[in-house]
């Protein structure tokens, strides 16, 4: 039997050296570009967990309820630019409120240009013009 060497990806080596994110305070907010996500085991099970790339580096945020439907919802791609406030609590009669988060998001990604069209081609010669001299 022989042994193979197991290799991470760059994605992978950079999301073992993030920095986490976590909103503390009404008025916390993350600014960034979305790069990735993936699922992830946490303290509440599976959860997906989304990679940014912030001016302060890239950072993983695992986010609240109300925050992942809102990205859920919206069907991030690689590039988008967006912004998660913290912007309330809500009571919702248990121990602890539902944090209430304002998710705005631009498609900053250019959709792939349609291809261009055929250059026309050049309109026949009428028939006997070949042997025009000029």
């Amino acid at each position: 039997m022989a042994f193979r060497e197991v290799e991470l990806s760059e994605e992978e080596r950079a999301a073992m050296s993030q920095k986490f994110f976590k909103f503390n305070a009404i008025g916390d907010r993350l600014a960034g570009v979305f790069v990735s996500s993936r699922m992830a085991s946490g303290k509440f099970g599976e959860q997906r967990e989304y990679l940014f790339r912030t001016k302060d580096g890239q950072v993983a945020l695992t986010p609240p309820t109300d925050a992942a439907k809102k990205l859920e919802k919206i069907g991030l791609k690689p590039g988008w630019k967006v912004l998660i406030t913290y912007d309330q609590d809500i009571d919702v009669g248990k121990e602890k409120p539902m944090k209430h988060f304002k998710v705005l998001f631009e498609e900053s990604i250019a959709p792939p240009a349609a291809p261009a069209p055929a250059p026309a081609a050049a309109p026949k010669a009428p028939a006997g013009a070949e042997d025009i001299p000029f």
